[in-house]
């Protein structure tokens, strides 16, 4: 069975982008995929091994499932990536899904690592960081971690809609959860509905 092959990383962009800002790094032998700083994907040699999550573990013991695996020293170390069967991308509509639902496990990933560390130096370092929120921050003014914490959600979202108009409560609720070190959608809906009706005043 032929895995999830893409003749060109204009492919791997397209799959992506609709989720937000597509990078590549090189690592573990292969390019490691980023969508808004998040980890995704792994390509290797062609082939597009997908971050692990409840709607691409259906697939499990399907004949083109395969993990990413490479060797380090003269072990060999399993992640948690996969190939999945290559008809699921043929359908727009199925990828789109596929795709949104590995960029939230990678976000959630991220945050639950972040939340282990004991003391976040970068703001790019804290839960629901995209690189377009670290911009806005720092155009606001708000140039580190203490900054953030030293002003608060409330006041650091006002901040930001003064150089942007168009900022939504969501953002709001993500500057809620990188303070606390949290995902944002985690956040309560009485700790939105406190913060709505301070951003109001």
């Amino acid at each position: 069975m032929q895995q999830t092959n893409f003749k060109s990383l204009d492919d791997v962009y397209s799959f992506f982008a609709k989720h937000g800002e597509v990078n590549l790094k090189t690592m573990f032998g292969a390019y490691g995929i980023f969508v808004d700083t998040y980890m995704v994907a792994l390509l290797n040699d062609s082939t597009l091994y997908v971050r692990s999550c409840e709607e691409t573990d259906k697939y499990i013991g399907h004949p083109e499932y395969k993990k990413y695996a490479y060797v380090k020293g003269i072990s060999e170390v399993q992640t948690n990536f996969h190939t999945i069967p290559s008809e699921l991308l043929q359908n727009e509509d199925t990828a789109y899904v596929i795709g949104k639902a590995i960029f939230e496990a990678a976000k959630i990933a991220k945050c639950e690592k972040i939340a282990s560390m004991k003391d976040p130096k970068r703001l790019r370092d804290l839960p629901n960081m995209k690189l377009s929120t670290e911009r806005l921050l720092k155009k606001s003014g708000i140039n580190g971690v203490a900054d953030l914490h030293s002003l608060g959600t409330v006041d650091a979202f006002k901040r930001i809609q003064q150089v942007n108009k168009s900022a939504t409560m969501t953002l709001a609720y993500s500057l809620e959860g990188a303070i606390q070190g949290v995902h944002w959608s985690v956040i309560s809906q009485e700790r939105r509905a406190e913060i709505q009706q301070m951003v109001a005043i």
